[in-house]
C-alpha cells in the first residue's frame, strides 16, 4: 500500500496579510483609473470612426436627383436581367456620395444573405422614403420592380426640378436684400457715426430726416451687442420652435394665411396628393397603406391633419370623391376629375392628369408671384436707398450753411 505524503497548510504571516490589507485600495483604485482610460480612448474612438453624413445628417443627404440617378440605373440593370448583387456594386462604385455608397455596400451584403430589396432598402430610411419602399414592396408581389422603378425615376425628377426652380426664382430676390441689407449696415454703423462727429463741430442745425437717421445709427452703434444678441436669441428660438410639432404647426398655419403663399401652398399640396396616390395605386399598393403614405407625403401639417378622415371614408366603402369633398382642401375640378376616374376605372390616369394640371398651375403662380415680388423689393429697397440719400444731401447742405 502506496504511503500518503501528509499536506501541510502554511498560513501567511500577520505582516503579510496587513500588507495585502493596505495594498487592496490602491489595486482597486488603479483598476478603476486604467477602466476610465479604457472608455475614453473607446469613445475617442467611436468618435473617429463616426461620418460627416452621421455628424450632419441634413448637409450630407441623398439628394432627389442621385436617388433618381439610382432608380434609373438600376431599373436598367433590372431589365437587362443583371443580378441585383452585382448591379448593386456597380452603383454603388459609381455613386458620389459617401452616404449613399455606405448604404449600398450594407444594401448588397444583405441580397447577399438572401434579404428582399425592400427589407434591405428599409434599413435606411434616411435614403428610402415610405412611398420608395412600399412601391418596391408591390413591385416585388408583381414582379415589376423595373417598371416601377422608372415611375419613381420620374417621379423624383419632377420633384428635384421643381425644388431647383423654386430656388432660381428666389435666388435674385434674396440676393438683392442681402446688399441692401449690407450697404445699410454699413452706412448706418460706419458712416454716419463719423459723420455725425463732423457735423457736432459746427454746431449744424439739421433736418428732421437726417435727425432721425443719425439717431437709429448712434442706438444701432450704442447696442450693437443688445442687438447681436437679442437677434441671435431670437433666431435660435425660431429655430429651436420648428423640432417641436406644435411649432410646425403654427409655422404652415402662417403660409396658409398668407396672400399669395397661402395659395402656392395649397396648390403644391393638391398636386403632391394627386401625384402620390397615382403612383401608389397604379403600382397595386393596397388603399389603406396608400392613404397612410399620401397624407404623410403632404408637407403642410395643417392641411394633412384635415385629410386624415379620408382613409377611414374610403376604407368603409364610400369611394373616393365623397370624402375628398368633406375636407374643404379640394378645389372643385379635383373632386370633379376624381368622379369621373371612379366611374370610368381609370383613377390612376385622371389623377396623374390631374397632378400634371396643379404642377403648371404652381409653377404658372409662381412665377406670376416673383415677377410681382421683384418690383415691389426694388421699390422698397429704393425708397430706403433714397431715404438715406436725402437725409445726406440735406445734412451736407446743413453743413454748408453752417460754415458760411
Amino acid at each position: 500500500m502506496a504511503r500518503q505524503t501528509p499536506v501541510r497548510f502554511v498560513l501567511p504571516s500577520a505582516a503579510l496579510v496587513a500588507r495585502s490589507r493596505s495594498d487592496a485600495p490602491s489595486q482597486m483604485a488603479d483598476r478603476l483609473e486604467r477602466g476610465r482610460r479604457t472608455r475614453g480612448w473607446e469613445r475617442i474612438r467611436r468618435w473617429r470612426r463616426l461620418r460627416a453624413y452621421e455628424l450632419f445628417p441634413h448637409f450630407f443627404a441623398v439628394g432627389k436627383s442621385e436617388l433618381a440617378i439610382f432608380s434609373r440605373q438600376l431599373a436598367t440593370f433590372v431589365g437587362a436581367g443583371v443580378p441585383l448583387t452585382q448591379a448593386i456594386a456597380v452603383l454603388r462604385q459609381e455613386s458620389r456620395s459617401r452616404r449613399m455608397q455606405d448604404a449600398l455596400a450594407e444594401i448588397e451584403a444583405d441580397l447577399v444573405r438572401g434579404t428582399s430589396v425592400s427589407d434591405a432598402f428599409a434599413r435606411f430610411p434616411d435614403v428610402f422614403s415610405d412611398l420608395y419602399l412600399n412601391l418596391v414592396r408591390a413591385s416585388e408581389l408583381t414582379g415589376t420592380l423595373d417598371t416601377v422603378l422608372r415611375r419613381l425615376d420620374v417621379h423624383l425628377t419632377r420633384e428635384d426640378r421643381a425644388q431647383k426652380e423654386i430656388r432660381s426664382a428666389m435666388s435674385y430676390p434674396v440676393v438683392i436684400l442681402l446688399m441692401a441689407a449690407g450697404s445699410i449696415a454699413v452706412m448706418v454703423t460706419y458712416v454716419l457715426p463719423k459723420f455725425a462727429i463732423l457735423l457736432a463741430e459746427f454746431n449744424a442745425q439739421l433736418p428732421l430726416t437726417t435727425q432721425v437717421l443719425l439717431g437709429t445709427a448712434q442706438f444701432t452703434t450704442e447696442n450693437a451687442a443688445a442687438l447681436a444678441l437679442g437677434t441671435a436669441a431670437l433666431v435660435a428660438m425660431v429655430i429651436g420652435s420648428q423640432s417641436l410639432e406644435r411649432g410646425r404647426r403654427v409655422r404652415d398655419a402662417f403660409a396658409l394665411r398668407l396672400p399669395v403663399i397661402g395659395g402656392l401652398v395649397r396648390y403644391a399640396s393638391v398636386a403632391r396628393f394627386c401625384r402620390t396616390l397615382g403612383i401608389m395605386l397604379e403600382a397595386g399598393v393596397p388603399v389603406a397603406r396608400s392613404m397612410d403614405i399620401v397624407i404623410n407625403s403632404v408637407s403642410n401639417r395643417v392641411l394633412a391633419a384635415r385629410l386624415q378622415p379620408i382613409r377611414s371614408g374610403m376604407v368603409s366603402g364610400e369611394g373616393f370623391a365623397g370624402p375628398l369633398s368633406r375636407t374643404g382642401v379640394f378645389p372643385p375640378t379635383v373632386i370633379q376629375m376624381v368622379r369621373v376616374g371612379e366611374e370610368t376605372g381609370a383613377l390612376e390616369r385622371f389623377l396623374a392628369d390631374t397632378a400634371d394640371f396643379y404642377e403648371n398651375e404652381l409653377e404658372y403662380r409662381l412665377q406670376n408671384a416673383i415677377q410681382l415680388f421683384e418690383p415691389a423689393l426694388i421699390v422698397a429697397v429704393g425708397a430706403v436707398v433714397g431715404f438715406v440719400a436725402v437725409s445726406l444731401v440735406s445734412a451736407i447742405y446743413a453743413l454748408t450753411a453752417a460754415i458760411r
